[in-house]
């Protein structure tokens, strides 16, 4: 059941509330605090990059395949634990915590299936009803 004190920034039509909400988060997105961002970024993605190239090369001097979706999904894990809570939670590392190394994919199986589910357009009715046309049927064009 929905709270209707619950309200998000995105959600809300009220334009003093949402206002007042805008005013929060955008202190936390000023110029420096960006910058700030960009450095904790820049290092995950050099080391992500330097892993990458790492390992075995064949003889033609390729490293093995990897699985891009699942190295991704740990690069994001690890910046947004980075910059959210201050912790590098290490995901993208070989001898990373194998109890942390699921969460990203299980985050990303929940939002898979949670986000048609949450979807006004998930239902075939009203994807139908999306369709239709409303108009009058069969009437007589009035003189």
């Amino acid at each position: 059941m929905r709270n209707e004190n619950d309200i998000n920034t995105l959600g809300c039509t009220d334009v003093a509330e949402h206002a007042r909400k805008r005013k929060l988060i955008n202190l936390a997105f000023t110029d420096k605090s960006t910058k700030e961002a960009g450095k904790f970024i820049v290092r995950h993605v050099d080391r992500w990059d330097e892993l990458l190239v790492a390992g075995k090369k064949d003889a033609d001097g390729w490293s093995e395949p990897r699985n891009m979706t699942e190295w991704t999904d740990y690069l994001m894990f690890d910046i947004v634990g980075d910059l959210a809570f201050g912790a590098d939670f290490g995901t993208k590392e070989p001898d990373g915590d194998v109890k942390l190394k699921s969460i990203p994919h299980r985050i990303v199986e929940y939002v898979t299936f949670m986000y048609p589910v949450s979807s006004p357009l998930s239902f075939p009715v009203d994807r139908f009803l999306l369709h239709m046309d409303f108009k009058p049927r069969n009437t007589m064009a009035r003189e």
